[in-house]
């Protein structure tokens, strides 16, 4: 049986964890729209209070992240960049 690849943004968290206030970014370029809902997915994650499912992301983890689109590029080429801030208080 063949194990499936983790998906960038999954692999981006977990590296994040191991340099905390550093900005890391996600591989591979998203549509504005996917970039930006990863993101708000990341920032919120705090205020659910659970997991946020399929990216590992721990009750507690505070966590920051942005879109940056390419420039002078068409708007699907952005980029995820994400940033681990620690646990919460």
């Amino acid at each position: 049986m063949e194990r499936r690849a983790k998906p960038a943004l999954v692999v981006a968290l977990e590296e994040s964890r191991a340099t905390p206030r550093e900005w890391r970014r996600v591989d591979g370029t998203h549509t504005y729209s996917s970039a930006a809902t990863d993101a708000a997915r990341v920032r919120s994650v705090h205020q659910r209070g659970n997991r946020l499912r399929g990216l590992n992301v721990e009750p507690g983890e505070q966590w920051d992240a942005r879109v940056v689109v390419a420039p002078g590029g068409p708007l699907d080429e952005c980029a995820v960049w994400v940033m681990y801030l620690g646990e919460a208080d």
